[in-house]
């Protein structure tokens, strides 16, 4: 693991540096467009998580935090690199149990980040019997595996926004970073059947640009930013 570096303006000097490099990143494929160079969009995840890891401090819910950016970067080899270009049902099939991997990271944080016990008990119990219900229940509808597994990350993923809205004086930040996380996989769901579920009309604009990633990218740079930036609060 990288040494953490503590020194405050050090500190100022790296984020200023890791943020131009991304958002330069950013917005050169915002422009030409991400799908024309997914090297490039790879490289605005890892840069997240290299960012995080090189600022690590040893607190919980920041190594929460970190772990969740790795889920990401690992879950988006899957997708960005590969099925992307292979399109072969394991590497999406991979790509989302790793995102499921990075909302129980989420899911941990929140834990860490709620004081009230009962609270605690509620969230749980309400992730747990969700993700039990949709592997039960899901696979009658005949829905395949990475339908189940979307199914379980979105519910979590607004389970988390949820607590982290009650949360907002102090969690700001990681609510805004996961709304555009939320955001991001909205434009994803209904560019990947959503549409034609819920039988809409005129949905050309969705293809017509990937919206997915102007909210995926800036999410990520959030939850980094939390990461280094956010005070460890002791409960």
């Amino acid at each position: 693991m990288l040494k953490p570096l503590h020194n405050r303006n050090l500190k100022i000097i790296m984020t200023v540096i890791f943020s131009v490099l991304l958002f330069g990143l950013y917005f050169f494929l915002a422009i030409h467009g991400s799908g024309n160079y997914r090297g490039l969009y790879y490289a605005c995840v890892l840069l997240c998580l290299f960012w995080a890891l090189l600022l690590i401090q040893p607190h919980r819910k920041k190594i929460c935090l970190i772990l969740a950016l790795a889920c990401a970067a690992g879950a988006d080899y899957f997708l960005i690199l590969r099925y992307s270009v292979s399109h072969h049902p394991t590497d999406q099939l991979w790509g989302m149990v790793v995102f499921c991997f990075l909302q129980f990271c989420l899911a941990v944080y929140t834990w860490f980040t709620t004081q009230n016990r009962k609270y605690k008990i509620i969230t749980v119990s309400i992730r747990a019997g969700i993700t039990l219900l949709s592997i039960m229940i899901l696979p009658c509808l005949q829905l395949n595996l990475v339908a189940v597994l979307a199914v379980i990350y979105f519910s979590n993923l607004l389970i988390t926004v949820v607590v982290l809205a009650c949360q907002i004086k102090t969690q700001a930040l990681m609510l805004v970073a996961m709304i555009c996380l939320l955001i991001c996989d909205f434009f994803i769901g209904m560019n990947n059947g959503g549409s034609e579920f819920f039988q809409l009309q005129n949905t050309t604009w969705l293809t017509a640009y990937d919206f997915s990633f102007i909210f995926y990218i800036p999410s990520l740079y959030l939850l980094a930013l939390a990461s280094v930036w956010t005070r460890p609060v002791s409960r």
